[in-house]
Order: C-alpha cells, then sequence, then structure tokens
C-alpha cells in the first residue's frame, strides 16, 4: 500500500462526510483511510463509521478524548502505507491530490510540501472568501533543512501536518510523535523533530488542499494548556535540537528566535485570559522566572524586546502585559 492517511475528528458532525468523500474521491485509489474519532459527543463516529462499512479503505477507531495530538499518534501506531498524510476532519481535498503527489514524491524524498487553499468562513459557516497560498503552476522546488529553513517556516506553512507528505519509514524508525501535552504548535513540533532525520525536502507548488478557518479571534484563548509553559518549553527543545544538529547559532541569530518568543507570549496571554489579576500577576512572574523565555530575550533586537527586559528587571507585569497583548492579540 502507497499511502496512509490519518483523519483525527471531534465533533465534526457538519463537515465529515464531506471531508472523507474528498478522500475516497481521489484519482488515485492505493491509499487507507485511519479514521480517529477523539470522542466526539455527535454524530460524527457514527458518520464515519457509515462509510466504513461501504468502503474496505477506511477504518474507524473510537478513542477517548484525549486532544488532536493523541488521536494522530493513534493512528500512526496502525499505519501500513509507505507514505502518511493527514487531513482534518472539517477540512477537504482536491480529487488530484494523491495522483499529484504520487507523481511528484521521488524515492530519495523525505518530504513532500503542497500549498493550502485558506477558506474563511464566519462562526455561522457563512463562507467570505478563499485566500490563494502557493498557486496551481505545478512547478516542484528542491528544498534543504540546512538552506530554506526560513522559507520553510515564512512561506510554506512548516507549522501544519496537513500539506506535507512524510516517510512512514522515517517515522517509525526515530518514533516521531506529536506531543500530547502540547496545545500550541504541537504540529510544528512534529515538523521539527521529524527534520531531524528528513533533510531532503520537495515543494509542489500546487493549492490542493482546502483548510477550512473562521473568524473567531476568542478561539485561540480557549486553548486549555497543562502546565505553566510547559508547551512553550517543549517547541524550544525541538529549535534547539535541530539547531545543534545542524550547527546553527542558537538562540542568537536564529530563526527561530522570534517564533519562539511569540510562542512564550501566546501561551502567557492564554494563561491570563478571564482570570483575576492577583492570577495574571502570578502567570507573568512564572513567565520572567522562565529560563528559556529569559535567554531568548537576552539575545532578540528591537524596541518591543528592550522593553521587555526592563519590566522583567523591575517586575513591571502589567506594562509588560499590555505590551504583550498590543504585540501578539490580534
Amino acid at each position: 500500500m502507497k499511502f496512509s492517511i490519518i483523519m483525527p475528528t471531534y465533533n465534526s458532525e457538519k463537515y465529515v462526510a464531506q471531508a472523507i468523500e474528498s478522500v475516497l474521491s481521489q484519482t488515485c485509489g492505493d491509499f487507507e483511510l485511519i479514521v480517529v474519532d477523539d470522542g466526539s459527543v455527535d454524530e460524527t463516529y457514527n458518520i464515519c463509521l457509515r462509510f466504513a462499512e461501504n468502503d474496505s479503505r477506511v477504518s474507524v477507531i473510537a478513542a477517548e478524548h484525549g486532544g488532536v495530538s493523541a488521536a494522530r499518534n493513534l493512528g500512526l501506531s496502525k499505519i501500513q502505507g509507505k507514505y502518511v498524510l493527514f487531513i482534518d476532519g472539517d477540512d477537504t481535498w482536491g480529487e488530484e491530490l494523491l495522483s499529484s503527489v504520487q507523481d511528484t514524491v521521488g524515492e530519495q524524498d523525505n518530504l513532500l510540501v503542497f500549498g493550502m487553499q485558506h477558506d474563511w468562513y464566519l462562526s455561522d459557516d457563512t463562507f467570505q472568501y478563499s485566500h490563494e497560498h502557493l498557486g496551481n503552476s505545478g512547478e516542484t522546488v528542491a528544498l534543504q533543512t540546512d538552506t530554506d529553513i526560513d522559507a520553510l517556516i515564512s512561506s510554506y506553512n512548516l507549522a501544519s501536518p496537513c500539506n506535507k507528505v512524510y516517510r512512514a519509514d522515517i517515522i517509525a524508525k526515530n518514533k516521531v510523535r506529536f506531543c500530547e501535552k502540547c496545545v500550541y504548535l504541537e504540529d510544528l513540533k512534529f515538523n521539527l523533530d521529524y527534520l531531524l532525520y528528513g533533510q531532503n525536502i520537495k515543494l509542489l507548488k500546487r493549492d490542493l488542499y482546502r483548510y477550512r478557518l473562521f473568524f473567531d479571534k476568542k478561539q485561540m484563548y480557549k486553548r486549555q494548556f497543562k502546565g505553566l509553559f510547559e508547551n512553550a518549553d517543549e517547541l524550544y527543545r525541538s529549535c534547539a535540537a535541530l539547531s545543534e544538529s545542524k550547527g546553527w547559532a542558537f538562540p542568537m541569530g536564529s530563526i527561530f528566535l522570534p517564533l519562539l518568543t511569540r510562542a512564550y507570549a501566546i501561551e502567557c496571554l492564554c494563561q491570563v485570559y478571564e482570570r483575576d489579576k492577583r492570577t495574571q500577576k502570578d502567570v507573568v512572574s512564572s513567565l520572567n522566572k522562565n529560563k528559556r523565555y529569559a535567554q531568548l530575550l537576552r539575545y532578540a533586537n528591537g524596541k518591543l524586546y528592550w522593553l521587555l527586559r526592563v519590566c522583567r528587571a523591575f517586575r513591571l507585569w502589567k506594562i509588560q502585559l499590555r505590551m504583550l497583548k498590543r504585540r501578539y492579540d490580534k
């Protein structure tokens, strides 16, 4: 079998049928679709089960609610294909995604990246507009982690696993898994960990994946972090490990510096959301005591970071929090 496709689902009854149908309608049929239902309390599981009863390529696993990372990891434990892809239960594929991938990926390619069309909706499912990602020229470009990491992060969406094709043998041999205690940028951490072992990257400039997005600024703050700055610390470790393996300076002069400072800031803002001032002060104090965050601030350049260093030194937590909100609360 060539392709193993993992679809985590959670309360996606409005969208999951369309997501599964987009996979089953592929012009290339050499695949298995592993749906991992993450403890849905609506009709999602039953909808998925009906597809499995009618198509042997579909299997459905009922799991206790443990988050998207746990669901993806469970799917990874069941794969039989040579290549691994991911699709979320509220997104869709273009019908030529797998055939385009099959025509593009080579034996020496460790990772294939393709484009994602971003479809924006209001909270009532009213469609607003689509945003092109890489276009549809069909051009292929060879990338290298050493020289193209900046472009991978800033232009080609390194974070998402849904616009990538992974080699199953690399994942299995090196036990690459999603971090189950992370709820923010856990997919980026997975990709950074994967890049420790997969160096040859190919880019396909076709928007083959349709990514559903909603205009909901408060959605980010609903994330339930499992410990103060454990999530950002995990991401820091992955950035540091990849940098060390490549001989890159870290964190000074690193492409990861702004990414990581943002990760700590976002986690701080999520932790203080809807909390009283006393608890907010404790969260900011915990951030300032974090040695990894302090190291990042030491090397970061710019007026914002200079002011954050001053606030940290003089314990001006209210000003510090306002600055973080002004910069990252968007």
